[in-house]
């Protein structure tokens, strides 16, 4: 690219909008993405450059590694391809300056630039457990955006471990340039240099060595300078050099030409900083130990040297009286843990004592005999889950309070993530007790949900994660303020809990009343909370519809706040209300893509993700996608399974898989699904519960189709017994296994069983006043028998209902006309040829579509014969009507008594 090359309108499919900056690689240009809306950098690399294959593996090995790193602290790569011969980058755009021009600012005093620091640290140390190394840190790869913080950029000179880049080359630059493969010559021996590669003395002493080295000389480390093995401990080097420039106005090592630069890195002395300098000498020697000759006398890694950048000795000797006071202030749930952190290590043990009151003997025997009392036949099974769940859960707290009390002890995290664990095990604590409570006063609703609730305790991992605990908000300045959020959250606690064993109505009640004071309050991350709990107990009620509103108010609120776990739970719950509850199918799958990427950002567990694809497999189905849907529950599976987990959800997803595959006709996909679900099921709840009784019936179900009446009827009477068992005989669940032992009894024959068992669907479903697809198929199976004992008016009065019920939800066309079929049929034989001709001509037109006519030819084979038949009595134009009908009958695949029919009317109406 030339001095004279204009600029060009587009780059890829992004739109330029001006120039940047340009360097020795090319031009930096702002850039537009119009399919996502949003502002991009592109990275235009010179074509003369990109003719080189080895400098076009390297930049597709920076878009590669890049790509690979997910952290709020790096910029991200979006996109690499191809221009003019060139290669370009598109990158996150950030709204801000390089940290050079930052920390020049006379507004930006050490404290926040030691924050800033510690971002570009952060993002260092993600590259670092990604396998890779930045190899050029200085002030202008690092960006520090309008919301002050900092991304590292730039890693155009980014090796993995192990690659080896030495090779022999040519003259060396000038120094203090930004290079990209730079050349050095160098004479001395490499047995004299701080961490250099083993070379035997002849060969040192002989001639020189010719290589290639990455990174800029001014910030280098001893082994980019002198030929050593390079790694994350070099990043470090230079993270240490940046520093010291930042806070002391100088850089350690300085000089004008590169031989100079290396001297005073090979002594290895560091100059004091300036004697009015207001940083703190503990600062200064956290750089020192960073600026070490030898890599392994620095900081272990770049985590470790952040961590005690973030940790301030003088704060620490004053925290216990602080924190004490904001425990009177707030909450004794939430802080009352946190006092004990400048105790002696013996403090840390025995903090099992915590857990009196939570989930001790006495609390055992509270939730024991109420679950007793329910008298639920599962009652006993889910008790001793519920007991193994709870005690280990007690335990993971216990050990996860140990080690946040000896963290706060030895100083190891900094006095913000201290605060933030200490917060975070206190309101697992806080959760606990909740549920224990909730637990003690079981009815036999929260005996069935039991396990379930126990499985979606919040997860005390979560508290040892310092990206989590970065990502959590903190409390308020204000100890009132803070004190009442501490309460109102323990308000959310309990409606969780509520919702999570089954108790929804209370839930939304406490949740209501919380939405409205966390306005009043107008603290931000709570009013995010509160919506989303109202939000989940709408969709978890079976009130999806009304689940929407909240929970895009939690996902805005919680976008603009970076809440990032409670963006991903909104948006994952938001694309199934709005599927499900509103049939917004179109507009609830697109919000799919914002919600696997704020998933992905949330690196909350497993759950999230599962949830998400789950809720995606769902309004596929529902939207008729069974490809998709099939696609992403299966994803769900796979995510449920690599967690190793024993999960509810993992059952339900295979029963959902088995639900599509029955639709589809594919009965052995849908057995082996339903069979897992089974399994699954009955392994994590107990054989007794009544989870397991869902796939049970869709078993029934498959048998049913396959004509293995005896096998059906097992299923459905054991789904039966189940459900009646735990929810009584008037709960909506049990028309299902009913319906099946209907059809089952019908065709074998027992008349008298099946109208029992028919009945008992219609009359639940007019009790409910529900309408689900075994209401009409129960009264299609009523009809039959009305039909068989001669009952005319009766059978074509349950035809005519089936077919509107079937109308009513939406059910496929063939199933409704399968309902008027028979309705006209029954009106023929009663000889009312005017409603029979209005159900046949019905059947024509809901058949009428090529693929309606073909699933349904023989339907719409006999309304045909019907109608003619019908019409064959009539003035001339019906018999016009009735010959065209009989004309345009597809006859293959007809019964020999259609056939003589055809032939028989053909003849009557069609003579001349």
């Amino acid at each position: 690219m030339s001095g004279e090359s204009k600029d060009p309108a587009a780059i890829g499919p992004f739109v330029v909008l001006r120039k940047i900056g340009e360097g020795s690689m090319g031009i930096v240009y702002a850039g537009y993405d119009v399919g996502l809306d949003r502002k991009v950098a592109l990275k235009l690399v010179q074509s003369k450059l990109v003719g080189k294959p080895k400098i076009r593996d390297r930049m597709l090995r920076e878009a590669q590694a890049l790509a690979r790193l997910s952290s709020p602290y790096v910029v991200q790569v979006y996109q690499v391809g191809e221009h003019d011969a060139g290669i370009y980058l598109a990158m996150e755009y950030v709204e801000g300056d390089d940290l050079r021009v930052w920390f020049k600012r006379e507004d930006v005093g050490w404290r926040v630039l030691v924050r800033a620091l510690c971002d570009a640290g952060r993002g260092l140390a993600a590259a670092h457990s990604a396998g890779l190394i930045h190899r050029d840190f200085k002030p202008e790869n690092v960006l520090v955006g309008e919301d002050k913080r900092a991304r590292v950029l730039d890693f155009g000179l980014v090796i993995e471990e192990g690659e080896d880049d030495f090779e022999e080359s040519g003259e060396a630059p000038l120094v203090g340039a930004a290079v990209d493969h730079m050349p050095l010559f160098s004479t001395m021996p490499a047995t004299d240099l701080p961490g250099a590669q083993s070379m035997s003395a002849a060969k040192s002493a002989t001639r020189p060595r010719l290589r290639r080295v990455a990174g800029t000389p001014a910030y280098m480390s001893p082994e980019q300078h002198f030929g050593g093995a390079v790694g994350p401990y070099s990043d470090q080097f230079s993270f240490a050099i940046t520093l010291y420039e930042a806070l002391y106005g100088f850089r350690p090592f300085e000089g004008d030409t590169w031989k100079k630069i290396q001297e005073k890195v090979k002594r290895g002395t560091v100059p004091p900083p300036p004697a009015n300098s207001p940083v703190p000498r503990w600062i200064h020697r956290i750089v020192l130990r960073g600026l070490s000759l030898y890599p392994e006398e620095r900081w272990p890694s770049m985590e470790a040297m952040v961590s005690a950048l973030e940790h301030d000795p003088r704060r620490a000797r004053l925290r216990a009286l602080g924190l004490t006071s904001l425990v009177v202030a707030a909450s004794a749930a939430s802080y009352g843990i946190a006092v004990t952190q400048l105790a002696e290590e013996t403090v840390c043990q025995g903090l099992a004592g915590e857990l009196e009151g939570v989930w001790d003997g006495g609390a055992k025997r509270t939730v024991e005999e109420a679950f007793t009392a329910t008298e639920a036949p599962f009652a006993d099974d889910a008790w001793r889950r519920v007991e193994t769940r709870l005690d280990a859960y007690a335990s993971s707290w216990v050990r996860s309070r140990r080690e946040a009390c000896e963290a706060s002890h030895s100083g190891s995290l900094s006095d913000r993530l201290i605060e933030a664990r200490l917060r975070c095990v206190g309101r697992r604590r806080a959760y606990f007790k909740t549920l224990v409570d909730v637990l003690g006063g079981a009815d036999r609703a929260v005996v069935e949900n039991a396990i379930q609730a126990t499985a979606s305790l919040p997860s005390i991992r979560a508290c040892s994660d310092v990206d989590f605990l970065l990502a959590e908000e903190a409390p308020p300045d204000d100890p009132v303020t803070a004190a009442r959020v501490e309460e109102l959250r323990a308000q959310l606690s309990r409606a969780q809990a509520l919702e999570s064993t089954g108790r929804y109505e209370e839930a939304l009640t406490i949740a209501a009343e919380l939405r409205e004071s966390s306005e009043a309050l107008g603290f931000a991350p709570l009013q995010a909370e509160a919506a989303l709990l109202e939000g989940s107990i709408y969709i978890a009620s079976g009130r999806s519809a009304d689940a929407s509103e909240p929970l895009s108010e939690a996902l805005q609120r919680a976008l603009v706040h970076d809440l990032h776990t409670i963006a991903a739970d909104a948006a994952a719950k938001r694309i199934f209300a709005l599927g499900e509850g509103k049939g917004r199918f179109e507009e609830a799958l697109a919000g799919g893509l914002v919600a696997q990427a704020l998933v992905d950002r949330a690196r909350a567990d497993w759950r999230l993700s599962a949830l998400l694809n789950n809720n995606l497999g769902g309004v596929y189905l529902l939207s008729g996608d069974q490809e998709r849907a099939a696609e992403s529950l299966k994803r769900t599976v796979e995510i449920i399974e690599r967690a190793d987990s024993a999960e509810p959800l993992l059952g339900v997803t295979h029963h959902n898989l088995g639900e599509m595959y029955l639709g589809r006709g594919d009965l052995d996909a849908a057995h082996r699904h339903y069979t897992q679900a089974v399994s699954i099921m009955e392994e994590a709840l107990g054989e007794s519960h009544p989870m397991s009784a869902h796939p049970r019936a869709g078993l029934g179900d498959v048998a049913l189709r396959r004509g293995a009446l005896s096998e059906a009827e097992g299923d459905y009477r054991r789904s039966l017994e189940l459900m009646e068992s735990a929810y009584g005989r008037e709960s909506l669940y049990l028309v299902q296994p009913l319906t099946g032992l209907g059809e089952v009894s019908r065709r074998s024959g027992r008349v008298a069983e099946a109208e029992v068992y028919f009945g008992r669907v219609v009359a639940l479903s007019d009790a409910l006043g529900v309408q689900l697809e075994y209401l009409p198929t129960s009264l299609v199976g009523l009809g039959e028998l009305a039909a068989r004992r001669g009952d005319l008016a009766a059978a074509g009065e349950r035809f005519k209902r089936a077919a509107a019920v079937r109308e009513a939800i939406g059910a496929d066309v063939r199933a409704i006309a399968e309902a008027a079929l028979r309705a006209g049929e029954v009106a023929a034989l009663e000889g009312d040829v005017e409603r029979a001709r209005g159900w046949f001509e019905k059947v024509l037109v809901l058949t009428e579509d090529r693929q309606q006519a073909e699933r349904g030819g023989g339907m719409r084979r006999t309304a045909s014969l019907g109608l003619a038949s019908a019409l064959s009595a009539g003035e001339e134009g019906a018999l016009a009507r009735s010959c065209e009908l009989l004309q345009g009958l597809d006859l293959a695949g007809a019964s020999p008594a259609e056939r003589d029919t055809a032939e028989r009317l053909q003849a009557q109406v069609c003579a001349p």
